[in-house]
């Protein structure tokens, strides 16, 4: 047993355990294990490698932050939305109430000045950068990478990195209709107000809509569009080479395509691009009933529409309409079988099948390319391998005990059973399951022999390798936070 101290007097252990089983070779990795009698808050993990956890604790009347073995010293309070991991990097931040005001800390150091409050903290996408809101008085500062702005009347909490976290922006107010925009340092003319910055796919183009005595007006890089009544978030084709957004006029909304402005409806939502960024459609509303208008061309009417897709190669696109209380699938145009209700389409990676489930008001099915499947109380949604030629779901039978379904039939009864994860390589699956009280590991149908309280609630297997594999979980009493590590040794 290794004991390590950090900052406090606790002392926390890091336990190791192993075991092999059914072609399973284990390793459980303690954590972390708050101590007794507190209460603990926040839970996060570090993206995208999910391989160690962070919380705040209550003790008493004070709070401290944990990172697996490491312990923070105690404060009077720790901010609600932190403990923060950085992604990539693992680096953590949090926000506490310390004598004479609030401090940011970043890898347990302290940052900018301390504020009356402070929130808002971000991180770049690469983890190596962050910024986030301090209250000075009445007036607000923006701290970025330990680097403190003057105090403005307001700075606005939809701060953004680029993609490529080499740019920033942020929205200052200086004064009762004074509004100007960051970019990269550089500050830019007045507005009466600025909204909603975002950066392009490639980091290389910025658009935000600003307010003017004219009217709102869509900035992209510097240079604006026409005046409209109202202007919504805008957003970029994934090759970055257009921009669209929903304006008001007339009372109506319509979709602007860079200059191309398209029909007015009662109202429509954001588009959505194909991945090759060729097409785009959006749902409208026509009167009472509402369309899907792809590249400018109306599809059938409906009562309501569900959200839409295109599949992975672009050449196919989704949707739920409902129509008198009735659920269907249109694909390309074609409405597919009427169903009580319908879950969320799915492609496979390779865009050969499209799937989803199925209610006809007494059972749940899966629907795939217009094949439905066995009939259950309930299913899941469906989760594909990398490849598309594999496939796995959740469902419940008539005894109330959960089955994996594959493309090979129903696997062994569990009591309940967590989302599936196929390996990178498509040759392994993995998920857990509950048998009584007992959470365990099951990959390729073989179950593991490590018993858990339940693993991490939206946390993923996360496969290490073409063989490796682990996952956070729970045991108890504490709680103790564990990694599980597996390999396949078969």
């Amino acid at each position: 047993m290794k004991k390590t101290f950090f900052v406090s007097t606790v002392v926390v252990s890091l336990l190791l355990s192993s075991s092999s089983f059914a072609g399973l070779k284990e390793n459980v990795v303690t954590l972390a294990k708050p101590e007794d009698n507190t209460k603990v808050f926040g839970i996060t993990q570090d993206y995208p490698n999910f391989r160690n956890v962070a919380f705040a604790v209550k003790k008493d009347n004070k709070m401290y932050v944990q990172m697996n073995e490491k312990i923070s010293p105690e404060y009077a309070n720790i901010a609600a939305g932190t403990p923060v991991i950085a992604p990539e990097t693992g680096v953590m931040a949090y926000i506490a109430n310390v004598e004479g005001g609030v401090q940011v800390f970043v890898d347990n150091k302290p940052v900018g000045s301390k504020f009356s409050a402070a929130d808002g903290f971000i991180f770049s996408p690469d983890g190596k950068q962050y910024g986030f809101r301090g209250l000075t008085g009445a007036k607000q500062a923006l701290v970025f990478n330990g680097q403190q702005t003057p105090a403005y009347e307001e700075i606005r909490p939809d701060y953004v990195f680029s993609p490529d976290s080499k740019r920033f922006a942020y929205i200052i107010v200086k004064a009762k209709d004074q509004f100007v925009i960051s970019v990269d340092g550089k500050e830019s003319k007045p507005y009466i107000a600025i909204k909603e910055p975002v950066f392009s796919p490639d980091s290389k183009h910025l658009a935000y809509s600003v307010f003017t005595e004219k009217g709102w007006i869509l900035v992209k890089d510097g240079v604006e569009g026409k005046p409209y009544e109202n202007i919504a978030t805008a957003k970029f084709s994934p090759d970055s080479s257009k921009l669209v957004y929903v304006a008001q006029q007339n009372k109506k909304l319509l979709v602007v395509d860079g200059i191309k402005e398209n029909p007015a409806y009662r109202t429509v939502s954001v588009p959505t691009f194909s991945p090759d960024s060729r097409s785009m459609m959006y749902p409208a509303q026509k009167g009472d009933k509402w369309v899907v208008v792809t590249d400018g061309v109306e599809g059938p009417e409906f009562d309501m529409l569900g959200p839409s897709f295109y599949s992975p190669d672009s050449r196919k696109r989704v949707y739920v309409g409902i129509t008198n209380k009735k659920s269907r699938v249109v694909e390309n145009g074609n409405k597919g079988e009427a169903y009580v209700s319908v879950g969320l389409p799915v492609y496979s990676p390779d865009s050969r099948i499209l799937a989803y489930q199925a209610f006809d008001g007494k059972k749940w099915k899966m629907v795939m390319n217009a094949k439905e499947g066995s009939e259950y109380l309930d299913v899941k949604q469906i989760e594909f391998s990398p490849d598309g030629s594999k496939y796995a779901y959740i469902a419940l039978g008539e005894d109330k005990k959960t089955v994996m379904v594959t493309e090979k039939g129903e696997g062994k009864k569990y009591d309940d059973i967590g989302r599936p994860f196929f390996s990178k390589d498509s040759k392994h699956i993995a998920y857990s399951a509950f048998k009584g009280k007992d959470c365990i590991i099951t990959v390729n149908g073989e179950e593991g022999s490590e018993k858990f309280e339940g693993f991490i609630k939206k946390v993923p297997l996360v496969f290490d390798g073409p063989n490796k594999l682990h996952g956070l979980a729970l045991r108890t009493p504490g709680p103790v936070f564990c990694r599980l590590e597996v390999e396949i040794t078969e």
